[in-house]
């Protein structure tokens, strides 16, 4: 009988560390890859809820990352979180592939939008890449269901970015693209400039040249 209840009290045990296991342990990290601790579901139907996909087996996501053909099929990602220190713990989800049309994350009742198919300014955070805020109270386990589709292939590889360390990356983001975007508007300027002194038309071609690329690229980088 003593013997029985050994061997349960140790299935017991380490179920609970596996299940630990599962969840990501936030300690403060500054960036944290993500493809150990995704567990991914394929919609084919493209058709379930969040309720329902949540009664689903999901397998764990190969260390290189989830890589989709080119289908109407829905990819569902399940991300266990847990803060064990006294203190909040901040956080940037952040997806590599910029190529993902619409990306949904839930958290309880709560859902955010992200997406080559959503504006920036209806975006979660307003930015060309794919970032959700996560914020984590002490000792609270929180789970998220994130939901993407595309038409195209994209691989599904993402990162945890402390808040500060994101904050830098996005401060020397900005100072770059105001360096580049700065020498665009001196190059249009420049190129007016010389289409009022000389009269010659390929300057006005030059102008609008840099004028639709700074467009575009604008529009890509969330401006």
């Amino acid at each position: 009988m003593r013997f029985a209840q050994l061997i349960i009290g140790f299935i017991v045990l380490f179920s609970g560390y596996t299940e630990a296991q599962e969840s990501l342990q936030l300690n403060g990290q500054e960036e944290i890859d993500l493809n150990l601790h995704f567990h991914y579901f394929i919609d084919d139907s493209g058709k379930l809820s969040k309720e329902e996909v949540e009664t689903k087996n999901f397998k764990p996501v190969p260390e290189s990352g989830l890589r989709t053909n080119a289908s109407d099929a829905v990819v569902w990602l399940k991300l266990d979180v847990t803060n064990r220190s006294r203190g909040h713990q901040n956080y940037y989800l952040q997806f590599i592939d910029p190529t993902i049309y619409e990306l949904t994350m839930y958290h309880e009742e709560q859902s955010f939008q992200s997406g080559m198919g959503v504006r920036p300014s209806e975006r979660f955070i307003n930015s060309h890449k794919h970032t959700f805020f996560l914020k984590h109270e002490p000792q609270l386990n929180k789970q998220y269901f994130l939901r993407a589709t595309s038409a195209i292939k994209i691989t599904l590889d993402a990162k945890l970015i402390r808040y500060d360390v994101y904050n830098e990356q996005l401060s020397k983001e900005r100072f770059f693209l105001g360096l580049f975007y700065g020498g665009m508007i001196i190059l249009f300027v420049y190129s007016i400039i010389l289409l009022i002194t000389t009269r010659q038309r390929m300057f006005a071609y030059y102008a609008g040249y840099i004028f639709f690329v700074g467009l575009l690229t604008g529009a890509g980088d969330g401006i």
